[in-house]
């Protein structure tokens, strides 16, 4: 081989020693890479900390990509809408940390927790209107929903009238049938509510001790057993309701036999 031969091949030797370099730089910056990624992988699956070793890397090394996820990312896109829920909030109360309370049915609880003491107590809710003594016309006041009067002295300024026309007592009548129905189809603690239709007719009188009630079986005109009772008024809450068609009231009574 001549010398121009040879000078005309070395930059070629060059050339070839510069890449094979550069493929031993790469070569060790794939392995460098790789025994990151793995050693990243290591520390994932061991979240306590512990120390892990490994031998060190001699070739090529998967990526990340190719090896098998153990722990996925939950997709919240397509969670279902029971884990949805259990990841809501709670609801919050109203403002000072209370819950909404409905001042009527408050009222009228503490009414029955007062005065429901006793034994053989009655209690009776009526539907009506409260009529002013001196208009003769149901009462009004500058409310728009449902109020409780106080409890009041005799006499009083206006009176409960419990009348009611032939259409509304239907319509009641029916409201109450077809909730009886609901009732008896459901499996709920409301399958207690009964039906029963009674033939019978009441009288009142009244005595020194206050008014007696005897009820007649209306087919015969006698006096049912246990069908003379002497009730004792106890007390009587009056709710006006002027939304409603009604007022209605509370009563409290003492049956002795």
């Amino acid at each position: 081989m001549s010398d121009k031969e040879s000078t005309r091949k070395r930059p070629l030797d060059q050339e070839d020693q510069e890449q094979t370099e550069d493929s031993g730089a790469l070569q060790n910056t794939t392995n460098s890479v790789a025994k990151r990624v793995r050693q990243v992988d290591t520390e994932s699956d061991n979240p306590s900390g512990a120390s892990t070793s490994s031998a060190p890397a001699t070739g090529p090394q998967p990526s990340s990509s190719s090896r098998p996820n153990q722990n996925p990312i939950p997709d919240h896109g397509q969670q279902s809408s029971s884990q949805q829920q259990r990841h809501r909030p709670p609801r919050s109360l109203a403002f000072f940390g209370t819950d909404v309370i409905d001042d009527v049915v408050q009222t009228i609880g503490q009414f029955l927790f007062e005065h429901c003491h006793h034994a053989n107590v009655e209690i009776e809710a009526k539907l009506g209107i409260l009529v002013d003594n001196v208009t003769r016309r149901r009462i009004s006041f500058g409310v728009m929903n449902e109020a409780v009067l106080a409890p009041q002295g005799h006499p009083k300024w206006y009176h409960f009238s419990s009348d009611m026309n032939r259409d509304q007592h239907a319509y009641f009548n029916k409201v109450l049938n077809t909730r009886l129905e609901q009732a008896n189809k459901e499996t709920s603690r409301e399958q207690h509510i009964r039906y029963f239709h009674t033939y019978e007719i009441d009288q009142f009188f009244s005595t020194s001790e206050g008014k007696a009630r005897v009820t007649r079986d209306q087919k015969t005109n006698e006096v049912i057993p246990d069908g003379i009772i002497r009730k004792e008024r106890i007390a009587d809450l009056d709710v006006y309701s002027p939304r409603n068609a009604f007022d209605y009231r509370i009563s409290v009574n003492i049956e002795h036999p």
